[in-house]
This record gives structure tokens, sequence and C-alpha cells, in this order.
């Protein structure tokens, strides 16, 4: 989670990737926890650097360096898209459809296991086409996986192996010929369009393109 700049935990020990271990004090009577903090800067194509603090609980810094987790974290939104894929494009009502807390929690495991393997095949047809898999649309896949489920459960007893193989081949090289165009880079402009405040108003969005560079600053140096 990213941390704003005034807040000041108690410092407990410096790690050699730059990072350190702070005691941070969550009241409630609770006992401080020991997080790890990790602070960097990201600069962006035809942008600025920008400072970024976060803690983590990952504190091996051998399995998690720093510098692995900073990058990382400027790809947090693409959880925002997962969540909205779960949400909105799998489900066909506004509604949980169970009537109790147990099937609930069984229809929301359902929903996690079949995106999971939607995007097991997104992973496969990237993999056909060569390209990332936020080229391969959602959409398309989940329609694919729906279509195909549906012909192998009634073609039981009909359809083989080796012809269900073939047709989930034939199916991904079909979808792997419609990879969408490369994705412009999110950016969020630090503006408003009808100002309430001291914020620069926004009349135009901007996008920017390019990679993304990371650089590790030394944690209570």
């Amino acid at each position: 989670m990213r941390v704003r700049g005034n807040i000041a935990p108690t410092f407990v020990k410096r790690l050699s990737d730059g990072s350190a271990l702070v005691s941070v004090k969550i009241g409630g009577g609770q006992a401080p926890i020991v997080v790890r903090e990790i602070r960097g800067r990201v600069l962006r194509a035809k942008s600025r650097w920008v400072d970024v603090r976060f803690w983590t609980n990952f504190l091996d810094i051998e399995q998690y360096p720093a510098k692995e987790l900073l990058a990382l974290y400027a790809r947090r939104w693409e959880h925002e898209l997962v969540y909205r894929q779960i949400k909105v494009d799998m489900r066909q009502s506004a509604l949980l459809k169970s009537h109790t807390v147990h099937t609930a929690a069984q229809e929301v495991a359902a929903l996690v296991l079949v995106h999971a393997i939607v995007a097991q095949s997104r992973i496969d047809v990237a993999a056909q086409a060569g390209c990332e898999v936020t080229r391969i649309s959602f959409g398309k896949v989940l329609a694919f996986v729906q279509s195909l489920w549906a012909v192998l459960a009634e073609g039981e007893g009909i359809i083989n192996d080796k012809q269900s193989a073939a047709l989930l081949e034939r199916a991904i090289f079909r979808l792997a010929q419609t990879i969408l165009p490369e994705r412009r880079k999110r950016s969020c402009p630090r503006k408003v369009r009808q100002p309430v405040s001291s914020w620069p108003r926004l009349t135009e969005n901007t996008y920017e393109t390019g990679g993304i560079k990371y650089k590790v600053l030394k944690t209570y140096a």
C-alpha cells in the first residue's frame, strides 16, 4: 500500500536492497506491526520523476527485491481491470444469485476459478500470436470458453480426446488473428474539469506512451 510522506513509523533495520523494516502503530490497543518500507522514483515517458513510498508485508529481500516490487507497483491498475471483468463481464445480474452466505461464497469462488481459466486461455492465445496478454480481448476469449465448453459437454461420447484437442488448437489459432491494438499507457492528469481548488483545469486529455523507468531510493539512509 502507498503511504503518505508525513507518516513517521519507528525505524527498525536497514536492508541491503535499499528498503528498510519499520514498526507501525495500528491503534485500537493492538501491538505494532513490522512492515517493509520501500521508497523509489518512477519516470514515465515525457514526464517527470515521481517519488513513491509504500509498505509491504513481503519482508524477504531475496525473494522480493525492492526493485521488482517497485516495478510491479506501477502495474497496480491491472487489478482494477480484473475486478471489472469478474463483476461486470462475467456476470449477467447486478447481484449474486445465491440466497445464503455459504452459497454466495461458493458463487464468488466459482467466478474466480472461471476467471483463472479464461486468463490461462488468454496466455495460450498470446503465446500463439506472439504478443502481450493485454492485447488479447477478454470478452472474445470468455465467449470462446463458454461456447467450447457447451460443445464439448454436448459432444461427450461423440467427440474424442484427439478431436477435442484439435478443436481447441484451431480456436486458439483463430483468436490469435484478432489481437487488439497496442494499449495506450495509463495516465492520470493531475487536473480537474471544474476546479474547486488550486488544481489546474483539465481542458484536454493527454496520454503517455513508452516504457517506465524505476529507481530505488535508500530508505533511512
